[in-house]
C-alpha cells in the first residue's frame, strides 16, 4: 500500500462523527470515574452551638427571716378587727 493511501484511509477512520463521538464519552467517563476515585470531603469547621445560660434559681427566703411576714405582723399580735 502506498503512503497516500495509508494516509487517505488514516484520514476518514479519525474525521469519522462515530469515532468522535465514541473519544469524547469515553474521556468524559475516565474524568469522572477518576473525580470519584479521588474525590476528598472536605473537613468542616464544627459550628459551635450559643449555649444560653438557664436563669439563675430563685434563692428560696428563709423561714425565720422578717421578709417572710411582712405584712403578717397584725396577725401576730393576736389582735384581729
Amino acid at each position: 500500500m502506498d503512503f497516500n493511501k495509508v494516509l487517505d484511509v488514516l484520514l476518514k477512520v479519525l474525521t469519522d462523527y462515530r469515532l468522535i463521538i465514541i473519544c469524547v464519552i469515553v474521556i468524559v467517563y475516565l474524568n469522572f470515574m477518576m473525580f470519584v476515585a479521588n474525590y476528598r470531603r472536605k473537613i468542616r469547621a464544627k459550628k459551635q452551638k450559643k449555649i444560653i445560660a438557664p436563669p439563675p434559681p430563685k434563692q428560696k427566703k428563709k423561714g425565720g427571716s422578717d421578709d417572710d411576714n411582712e405584712g403578717d405582723e397584725d396577725d401576730e399580735s393576736g389582735e384581729e378587727d
